[in-house]
């Protein structure tokens, strides 16, 4: 009873909130709540890391850290008691499969305040065409076996994977009646 209570009564409550999932190529909006649930106004700095995206709004990170340059949205800024503030930015995820976040980072007076993780799913656009950004294990409705994508899927399906540096469909130019039997039933029951 008595952590419920001090959970109740936290002096920032910080949230995030975005889309659970888009396609590749679209912008990603992502919101912050920060809830100053005290009775005197509040200085806010808000740490947000941006990594594995390009930016669309703000354009540009507010700064860089270490040798791998993560790029780092940041601000700072007074919040009245009993006020929340919504801070917005969009990205767009540079790949295909699931876009991770590392938590929000709130500091006021000293304390630090964390945001869940984020994870979104994104998708492949099916269009029939294996695009950019997309191969046979992100995207196998638009990458079928045997297509130049990036990735050797080495499958035997009777189609000659360029990716591949062996493939023994490469290898074998014509298969007897009963390899063609047996690829069929193999593909059937896969």
């Amino acid at each position: 009873l008595l952590f419920l209570a001090s959970t109740v009564h936290a002096t920032i409550i910080v949230s995030r909130e975005s889309s659970s999932a888009i396609h590749y190529g679209d912008g990603l909006e992502v919101n912050i709540s920060i809830f100053n649930n005290e009775s005197r106004d509040k200085t806010i700095t808000v740490y947000e890391q941006a990594q594995d995206a390009a930016f669309i709004h703000p354009s540009q990170p507010s700064y860089k850290i270490s040798r791998n340059q993560i790029p780092y949205f940041k601000w700072q800024f007074s919040l009245p008691a009993y006020q929340i503030r919504v801070l917005s930015y969009q990205v767009k995820p540079l790949t295909i499969g699931e876009f991770r976040s590392a938590p929000t980072k709130v500091v006021v007076d000293g304390e630090i305040y964390y945001s869940d993780s984020l994870k979104v799913q994104v998708m492949c656009i099916v269009d029939g065409v294996c695009g950019s950004g997309e191969n046979f294990l992100n995207c196998a409705e638009d990458c079928t076996s045997g297509r130049a994508d990036g990735i050797c899927d080495n499958l035997v399906d009777l189609r000659c994977d360029p990716d591949c540096s062996f493939d023994v469909d490469c290898a074998k130019k014509e298969i007897s009646f009963w390899e063609k039997v047996q690829l069929f039933f193999a593909q059937l029951f896969s």
